[in-house]
């Protein structure tokens, strides 16, 4: 059985990383190294999103306007170099949009009738 947070995070977190690499490439004009500085990451990993090598769930994410809105505040918050806490927070915070949209279910294994991630009750 996966955890909730295992799925998010073999699932969507690469997604995530590869929208906000794309966007902090797009909108401040950011090498790959600068980009991976921000995001603490590599800059091949930072190559291997922009090819789609890794976050193959982003056009899963990527037509849900309140989770674009999202990552468009958390680039602004990467850019500005916001606390690694408040980013911490802000994954956890898209995490819940993508349980309380049912994202995870399929592959929870839970079935149809869990209500564990969008009814919110133990994650409040």
């Amino acid at each position: 059985m996966n955890l909730i947070c295992e799925i998010f995070i073999k699932r969507y977190l690469p997604s995530l990383r590869a929208l906000i690499t794309k966007k902090l490439i797009e909108k401040y004009s950011l090498t790959q190294t600068e980009v991976a500085k921000k995001l603490e990451t590599t800059q091949p990993a930072v190559s291997h999103y922009l090819r789609e090598a890794r976050g193959k769930f982003v056009k899963k994410i990527e037509n849900d306007e309140e989770i674009l809105s999202k990552i468009d505040e958390m680039v602004e918050m990467v850019n500005a170099g916001v606390d690694k806490v408040q980013l911490l927070k802000f994954f956890c915070e898209i995490c819940k949009i993508l349980r309380r949209k049912r994202f995870l279910c399929e592959d929870c294994g839970l079935g149809e009738n869990c209500n564990l991630c969008w009814s919110g009750c133990i994650w409040k």
